[in-house]
């Protein structure tokens, strides 16, 4: 399954993430809380893999969605896409993540 979209500009970044790196993503939106959709604050933890796009149309289609500060802040497109193959996600207190 594949769960988030960025580009990645900074050298730090780059240098510690290749295409089949495992990856810990941190996400908290208290208003999904508040909604009901995230227990615990809005808290999740997603772990996968990271699949690298640094063109083609996967890397085109991470562009057309990302906002426009985004892209203004990389007018040359010298980042890279990073889709994430989520294997699991758990709360904050690590039980399993239940979405409904």
């Amino acid at each position: 399954m594949v769960s988030s979209v960025t580009t990645a500009r900074s050298r730090s970044t780059a240098g510690n993430l290749g295409d089949g790196t495992k990856v810990t993503v941190y996400f908290r939106k208290a208003q999904l809380r508040a909604d009901g959709i995230l227990p615990k604050g809005g808290i999740a933890r997603f772990y996968g893999t990271a699949r690298l796009h640094r063109s083609g149309p996967v890397y085109e289609e991470v562009w057309k969605r990302l906002i426009q500060p985004e892209k203004d802040r990389d007018p040359d497109k010298k980042g890279f896409a990073v889709l994430i193959e989520v294997e699991r996600a758990e709360e904050l207190d690590g039980t399993p993540l239940a979405l409904p």
